[in-house]
């Protein structure tokens, strides 16, 4: 087996949803997808204070390439489980898509 196939084989099983991947309701642009992701870091609350008289929730989430169709792209409305973010930033690595998410201003 080679080594690319080892750690695609390796994601599976992070995204076992009896190990570390929930499954939630996602949304891209106007498609409703029901896959396994893995919600890193979410603040607690709806609003975290950043700074004096900011605030701003956030949170990262991983999921396969493969389970969407293309890639979030920046200041994309990205939907999880009924609640819009917008996509502050994506990186892809082995397959893998880690999308940093934060509330929408307005």
């Amino acid at each position: 087996m080679s080594i690319k196939a080892q750690i695609m084989a390796d994601a599976d099983i992070f995204f076992n949803t009896e190990e570390f991947a929930e499954v939630h309701d996602v949304e891209l642009e106007g498609m409703r997808y029901r896959i396994p992701v893995i919600v890193e870091k979410e603040k607690s609350g709806a609003y975290e204070k950043q700074w004096d008289g900011v605030y701003q929730s956030s949170l990262t989430v991983f999921i396969r390439k493969s389970d969407v169709p293309q890639r979030p792209v920046r200041e994309q409305i990205f939907g999880l489980d009924g609640n819009q973010y917008v996509v502050v930033d994506c990186r892809e690595d082995i397959g893998v898509l880690e999308v940093d998410l934060a509330v929408p201003e307005g």
